[in-house]
């Protein structure tokens, strides 16, 4: 599966950020890096494929900080198979 990352950068939410507030634990986390991070450590589908669900402080910043919507409802958030 391969992720199209543009959502990282919608209307400049992520820009230049590095860091967020992990909403479960209200403590300040890093933002997921695609070159860096392995996206399957910080992210997952929830069962109805809808939801993209934060596992880790990562995950979870990245998610609240860039405000991904679930799939199908925003172009930005493209998922293709490999």
């Amino acid at each position: 599966m391969k992720i199209t990352w543009r959502w990282l950068v919608k209307d400049g939410s992520k820009s230049n950020k590095t860091h967020a507030l992990d909403p479960a634990t209200g403590i300040e986390a890093p933002l997921f890096h695609p070159r860096r991070d392995d996206w399957h450590e910080h992210f997952a589908w929830s069962p109805d494929h809808l939801y993209l669900i934060g596992l880790t402080p990562t995950g979870r910043a990245t998610i609240r900080r860039t405000g991904v919507e679930p799939r199908g409802r925003h172009e930005s958030s493209e998922v293709t198979a490999a």
